[in-house]
């Protein structure tokens, strides 16, 4: 089922209405048979890879909850500090076997449906075989799936909360079919109850969020598939000049329009079930470091890398005693930054192969590891810089320019993404050239196409602005009277039905991160 198809938009529909109509006990099934009938719909016989997970995922949850009693019961037992050391001992080594084998089945499935081919290449390549090479059909947003999945039974094992001996909640929680596209990445504490526990209906939340929706179309079929006409060309047609410079900040647009358009989308569908989602950007393109960028672009992923990756090898013993061993030196920071190598290269390694199983991908990761790393390094530096030439680093010119500068290594990254593999790369040589080659019109498919995509990228950035700052336009939008609100509901929706792009080409599949 496309994502952008009239079956989709009528099971929202469908299914939100029958949600409010049944007893509100009984509404988490209208939610699972919604999930159940995307599933078979979309994926056919591709959902029993997911139904698998989820079973494996719920007994391991049980299985481990069932030992964390048994450990916790060990200090009440009338036996002695040695035996029950040693229980505790046994324990912790059937709670981490568990917890290994949820991890084993869950990133097998995912490393064989997605990843095979990438290392039969590798092994091809290394031991001169030819073992042949597989074409599985991936289901929907299984990387996302995945990161969920593991999510909830890693917080399980660390004791975060109880497992759930409800079938119905795990079920809820890995298959809620709006996340299936690309994401956010939720938490099993931040919606597992949400999805369970029946919403009563309030009108105003519902057409906030059937605006937020509408918005989100028109940032993907209005700005994104606009531009994307341009950044095709330009990638695909081998132009130089300020074109191909055009083309990796058009892609920039494009990928932000789309990705973020579509977390709309996924939000406003899931507050129409009264659930609240967890935002996925906020405003990324004001930041004034790469690190800012990355807490304010793909929030959710971020999060769950510092959480089940970056920590966790920060307190690893090899990192500790490379810690160790750094802080030997004397310049503390320097200290600081080696110790910091380890788990952050392996944020970004995994960051960068979880997008796809490409060497661009992997030097994509690399070049935000080996920048975030000297962006940590230097910062001693540059404000001994601003000192002795005494820069008044909180005026609105320093952080324009420190917003402008993070725009600049942000678009090299974005670029990398783009190209089809590294040879791609000579392409953005080519931009240094000149003259241009083309006009700018004929891109877009005339100067009609040029203004659009011009006023909506306006329109983005100042609604980005004002959130930055802190205002709510929906809050703002609901203090005005009823004619002006359904004025603006009315606009909105024009504007995506006369603008947007439809026809083959601009479905589900060609979102940037629905294949993930």
């Amino acid at each position: 089922m496309n994502f952008i198809s009239l079956e989709f938009i009528a099971l929202i529909f469908i299914s939100t209405i029958i949600y409010y109509i049944v007893p509100i006990k009984k509404r988490y099934l209208v939610i699972c048979l919604a999930n159940a009938f995307f599933y078979v719909y979309s994926c056919k016989f591709r959902s029993l890879y997911l139904l698998a997970s989820m079973v494996s995922i719920f007994f391991a949850g049980l299985f481990i909850n069932k030992i964390i009693i048994k450990k916790n019961e060990v200090k009440e037992l009338k036996i002695d500090k040695e035996e029950k050391k040693l229980l505790k001992k046994k324990y912790n080594k059937q709670k981490k076997l568990i917890l290994l084998l949820a991890i084993i089945i869950n990133l097998g499935i995912l490393l064989v449906l997605k990843y095979d081919n990438f290392f039969i290449s590798m092994i091809n390549s290394l031991f001169s075989s030819k073992i042949s090479f597989h074409t599985f059909i991936v289901p929907f947003a299984l990387s996302y799936y995945t990161l969920s999945a593991l999510s909830y039974i890693i917080d399980v094992y660390n004791e975060k909360y109880e497992a759930t001996n409800n079938f119905f909640k795990i079920f809820l929680f890995l298959s809620f079919y709006p996340l299936m596209v690309e994401g956010p990445i939720c938490r099993f504490n931040e919606i597992g109850e949400q999805l369970f526990e029946g919403h009563q209906f309030d009108y105003q939340k519902y057409c906030n969020n059937l605006l937020r929706i509408t918005w989100g179309f028109m940032k993907k079929i209005v700005i994104a598939d606009r531009v994307g006409v341009c950044v095709d060309a330009i990638f695909s047609y081998g132009y130089s000049g300020p074109l191909i410079l055009l083309g990796v900040f058009g892609y920039v647009i494009q990928i932000y329009a789309e990705f973020s358009g579509c977390m709309d989308i996924v939000i406003g569908i899931g507050g129409l079930f009264g659930i609240k989602l967890p935002e996925n950007f906020n405003a990324p393109f004001f930041s004034r470091s790469v690190d800012e960028f990355w807490r304010r672009w793909h929030i959710t992923l971020g999060t769950w890398l510092k959480d089940y990756i970056f920590y966790p090898v920060s307190i690893s013993k090899l990192n500790m005693k490379v810690s160790m061993l750094a802080h030997k030196i004397k310049w503390r920071h320097l200290a600081d930054t080696i110790a910091m190598i380890l788990p952050l290269f392996c944020v970004w390694f995994i960051m960068g192969f979880w997008h796809g199983p490409t060497n661009k991908y992997i030097i994509y990761g690399m070049y935000y590891f080996v920048l975030m790393l000297l962006s940590y390094l230097l910062k001693p530096l540059i404000k001994k810089i601003n000192e002795l030439l005494h820069t008044n680093t909180e005026v609105f010119s320093y952080h324009l320019l420190q917003s402008f500068i993070t725009l600049i290594f942000v678009t090299l990254g974005m670029a990398l993404f783009r190209v089809a593999d590294l040879n791609g790369v000579k392409l953005l040589i080519y931009m240094f050239q000149l003259p241009m080659n083309s006009n700018i019109s004929i891109l877009f498919n005339g100067y009609a196409n040029l203004m659009i995509v011009i006023l909506g990228t306006i329109t983005l950035f100042i609604i980005d602005l004002m959130k930055y700052h802190g205002i709510n336009i929906m809050d703002k939008l609901n203090e005005q009277n009823l004619v002006f609100k359904y004025i603006v509901y009315l606009t909105v929706i024009m504007v995506v039905l006369i603008f947007g792009m439809y026809g083959t080409g601009y479905d589900a599949s060609s979102f940037i991160y629905g294949g993930f």
